[in-house]
């Protein structure tokens, strides 16, 4: 991975350009609403074994232990129950459910970033909230 090649955007599309057009019109073809009936008709022929068919499979499981999060409204999650969680979304999203520390250059620093799921141009943080943030 090559320090130039990350895009801090929060959008970012390398290839084509996409106009508003794109995102909001009914047209069944080169449009976003075709390119969601297009997946949705490969999961739908998929043998089982999709993400959306796992996700669909643990839904439950995976909404009882959001839920248990927050049971107690006045004491924060347990870190490790906040750790399990993010790992079982990770996974459900189909990202690794481990994280990793990545490293880069930002300018002429070294830039180390704990808590990192790199796949596929996508990079996913796992941060700790904070009550104030210092100078």
């Amino acid at each position: 991975m090559a320090a130039a090649a990350h895009s801090y955007d929060s959008l970012f599309n390398g290839e084509e350009f996409i106009s508003e057009h794109f995102f909001t019109s009914g047209a069944t073809t080169q449009s976003f609403h075709a390119a969601v009936l297009r997946l949705r008709k490969q999961w739908d022929a998929d043998d089982g074994s999709s993400l959306r068919e796992m996700f669909l499979a643990d839904r439950a499981a995976w909404e009882s232990q959001l839920g248990a999060l927050f049971s107690d409204p006045d004491a924060p999650p347990a870190p490790d129950d906040v750790a399990a969680t993010a790992a079982t979304t990770r996974a459900h999203l189909g990202f690794a459910s481990e994280t990793s520390t990545w490293v880069t250059a930002r300018g002429e620093a070294e830039l180390v970033v704990p808590g990192v799921v790199w796949q596929e141009a996508v990079l996913l943080l796992e941060a700790t909230p904070v009550s104030s943030v210092g100078a």
